[in-house]
């Protein structure tokens, strides 16, 4: 049943007679999944702005604390899992179970490129945690156009990572040859 699930997500290749490999992840889909969520998370940092309780307000700001502090020690791993939790909790606080669980489906197909992205530029875990302050701020100070401008930005700035990557493995595979 979950091997069967994982196909239908795209995340696995079922190979007759042969067995299962990890489906290849395309500049497709790559790009399938910042549309996606450019769609999606903008709108959710708005509703969250206008919903999110105290409690939810007050886990965001701790998270970005957290964030920041390990930032400087440079834990990757750690914080791969606070950028998740980061997304999950603004998803949260829209109180849209429908759209959290969109959202959370998003994140857990786009946690490959997390680890590409993560261990490929040295610099991205101080920008995004900057971007995550900037979305917090706006929720914080209950201002809808500025949490999904906010979370715009940070979705873009993400994608423009994966852009200058793509063209980082382009070069090396032209070096190569």
């Amino acid at each position: 049943m979950a091997i069967m699930r994982l196909a239908q997500e795209g995340l696995i290749e079922i190979i007759p007679r042969r067995g299962l490999i990890v489906a290849p992840l395309t500049i497709r889909d790559i790009q399938s999944l910042f549309e996606a969520r450019l769609v999606n998370e903008p709108a959710a940092a708005r509703l969250a702005a206008s919903r999110a309780s105290e409690e939810e307000r007050a886990s965001l700001t701790a998270g970005i604390a957290e964030g920041q502090a390990l930032g400087r020690n440079g834990a990757r791993e750690a914080l791969m899992a606070i950028d998740q939790n980061f997304h999950a909790a603004v998803a949260q606080a829209t109180h849209n179970s429908i759209l959290e669980q969109l959202l959370r489906g998003l994140h857990d197909r786009a946690r490959r490129l997390y680890y590409i992205s993560w261990n490929f530029d040295s610099g991205l875990e101080v920008d995004t945690m900057a971007e995550h302050r900037d979305v917090v701020d706006a929720i914080i100070r209950r201002r809808p156009d500025d949490a999904e401008a906010a979370m715009r930005n940070h979705i873009e700035s993400s994608a423009r990572v994966f852009g200058g990557l793509q063209d980082t493995v382009g070069d090396l595979l032209r070096t190569i040859r």
